[in-house]
């Protein structure tokens, strides 16, 4: 995802009336009777998956950091798209949660009504050695052509995996059955490390502060070097453990500066960084305290700004204290990055500073 789309996708979560735009597909190199190898996270999509056949094979980027398969089952007119893609943070209970509000945001227009009373929620176990670490949606659909739709999304290292099902002719329950039987004949292999185990987010107990924050004054290229690079270690770390010790999860609270387009999550109820996730494709912003300002000065009371896309990391100008959530927003939209640096597995992180 370009910066400009990742841009417009949380400005327009602000400005409604703002066009998202949407990076244009490019299609996947896939044959016909052979599975496609995701060379970078290792994982082979089949052509035939418990009785869906594959359809269109799509490519969100240039680096396969966002892939998406579709899959159609003429017999119960039902259609299902499996998605791997880097998240910001690859945390299933977080992305979990924003499918679900797409799926909201979306309903009147492409399903029907939702019946929320009818909402199946539950965890399941994608592999022996991530017990109850994937989540599974489902929700009857009663208005007009849909009968049901539903979701899985699990975590495999650094990778997120979707699965959305949506039929004409299957109830809520056979659905759900569905989505498990689909996943299960993916048969994808397990993950080295154990996932964290997966949950409901809920309310924090507080919400953060509203005063609003003044920019750094811009530093020199020496000054943003350091900072990216601490930043980027610190994210890294984040990266290749993003949700775990062990299988213990990191517990995610949601914020009260939430909206439909973008929710607020703070770490263990966290009032010193938060992160804003917006849409359900990955994008999020991180802010906390700014690592390379306080390793020049440790008293320094600096935020640094961070835009994590599937594919690359953006840092922002920091601000001189935390800025509230609807400030990030509203200001990111004409915001200049400062650097840029890949996130592409298996490509150097060279870090390009933007003056």
């Amino acid at each position: 995802m370009s910066l400009r789309a990742a841009v417009l996708l949380i400005a327009a979560a602000v400005l409604p009336a703002t066009p998202a735009l949407c990076a244009s597909p490019q299609s996947l190199g896939t044959q016909s009777g052979k599975p496609f190898l995701h060379a970078s996270s290792g994982l082979a999509i089949p052509d035939n998956v418990d009785g869906f056949e594959r359809g269109r094979a799509s490519d969100y980027g240039t680096s396969q950091s966002d892939v998406s398969f579709m899959f159609h089952d003429d017999s119960t007119k039902s259609t299902s798209t499996v998605y791997i893609y880097r998240a910001g943070i690859p945390n299933v209970s977080i992305w979990t949660e924003r499918a679900d509000a797409a799926i909201h945001l979306s309903a009147a227009e492409h399903y029907g009504t939702l019946d929320e009373a009818g909402r199946q929620w539950a965890r399941f176990s994608p592999w022996s050695n991530s017990p109850d670490s994937a989540l599974r949606i489902v929700y009857p659909v009663s208005g007009k052509t849909t009968s049901a739709t539903g979701l899985i999304i699990a975590q495999h290292g650094a990778w997120l995996i979707k699965i959305r099902i949506t039929s004409s002719v299957l109830t809520a329950a056979q659905l759900d059955k569905r989505l498990g039987s689909f996943f299960a004949e993916l048969n994808l292999p397990a993950p080295k490390d154990a996932s964290a185990l997966a949950y409901a987010i809920q309310a924090c107990a507080d919400a953060l502060p509203g005063k609003k924050a003044k920019l750094v004054q811009s530093g020199n290229g020496d000054e943003i070097m350091a900072g990216a690079l601490a930043n980027s270690i610190v994210l890294e770390v984040a990266d290749t453990q993003p949700t775990s010790t062990g299988a213990r999860p990191v517990i995610y609270c949601r914020d009260a500066a939430s909206q439909a387009a973008y929710s607020v999550f703070r770490s263990g109820g966290s009032r010193e960084a938060y992160l804003i996730a917006a849409g359900d494709g990955g994008a999020t912003l991180m802010i906390g305290p700014d690592a390379g300002a306080r390793m020049l000065n440790p008293k320094s009371g600096a935020y640094s700004v961070t835009l994590l896309t599937t594919d690359r990391q953006f840092g922002f100008v920091p601000y001189q204290s935390m800025p509230a959530p609807r400030q990030t927003m509203d200001e990111l939209g004409s915001a200049r990055p400062t650097y840029i640096r890949s996130r592409i597995p298996g490509q150097q992180k060279e870090i390009q500073i933007v003056m």
